[in-house]
This record gives structure tokens, sequence and C-alpha cells, in this order.
């Protein structure tokens, strides 16, 4: 249990990982074991705020996309094109 927490704190907290550091980061939690219903909803928050950043891109890529991003979701944890990275929006969104 409290390698999960660390888990989801250290994901809330590093803003600058992208999807594919979190997909690798994720699998350590083991998250089929996890019975606690606080912390499945803290994981759930956290993979749905990826999501909506993600969602909140414009089908067709352009300069900018992420603060674009940023204000139409009101979420700050996370930038669009750290989530991005090096991948494509379809590959970023089979990752989550």
């Amino acid at each position: 249990k409290l390698a999960r927490r660390v888990l989801l704190r250290c994901l809330w907290r590093r803003r600058s990982s992208d999807v594919a550091t979190i997909a690798s980061i994720w699998t350590l939690g083991r998250w089929n074991l996890c019975h606690d219903p606080e912390m499945i909803g803290e994981a759930f928050a956290l993979l749905g705020t990826c999501w909506r950043t993600m969602a909140a891109l414009p089908s067709v890529p352009s300069e900018g996309d992420g603060a674009a991003a940023e204000r139409s979701t009101g979420e700050t944890a996370f930038h669009a094109e750290t989530l991005l990275g090096s991948r494509t929006r379809q590959e970023v969104e089979e990752l989550l």
C-alpha cells in the first residue's frame, strides 16, 4: 500500500513525465491487487487528468496545442507537450 501511495505522489508531483514514462512506472503499482477504494480513486483521477489533457488537443496538431489544452481543461498538473513526449497522439492515447 505504501508503494502505491508513493507512486501516486511521485506521478502527481513529476509534471515533466511523458505518458511512456508514466505507463512504465504505473505497472509497478500492481493495481489489480489494490483493494483500497480511496487509492483507486486517486489513481483514476491521475489518469483522468492525463486523458482530459490529451483529449483537449485539436485533432490536427498545430503549434501551441499544449497551451490550448491546458486552458480548455482547466488542469495545470500536466502539459500536453510533456505528455506527448516524442510519441504521436494516437500512441499516447493507446498507452493511457
